[in-house]
């Protein structure tokens, strides 16, 4: 299984979790939790995470466009000097 297939196997857990508890009338309790409780928090942790690595995404972006532009202006940055070889 591939990462990418969880979002929608969580979704589809979700569905199926609602659909269980309407037919049954009480919640789906796991570990003593309510299932669908457990799969939100997944949902808003997984949502947190991938907004975080998008907005790593464009600083990096902006990072290297600033750079870019700076070395566009000044010229690009030396290498460092080695020390005197012997």
């Amino acid at each position: 299984m591939t990462v990418n297939k969880i979002p929608v196997i969580v979704d589809n857990l979700i569905d199926k979790t609602i659909a269980w508890e309407e037919e049954r009338k009480m919640p789906f309790i796991y570990d003593g939790v309510r299932f669908l409780s457990i799969l939100q928090a997944y949902e808003v942790t997984r949502r947190w995470r991938e907004e975080e690595k998008k907005q790593y995404r464009d600083n990096k972006k902006i990072q290297n466009l600033l750079r870019t532009e700076k070395e566009a202006i000044y010229g690009s940055k030396p290498s460092p000097r080695k020390g005197k070889q012997l």
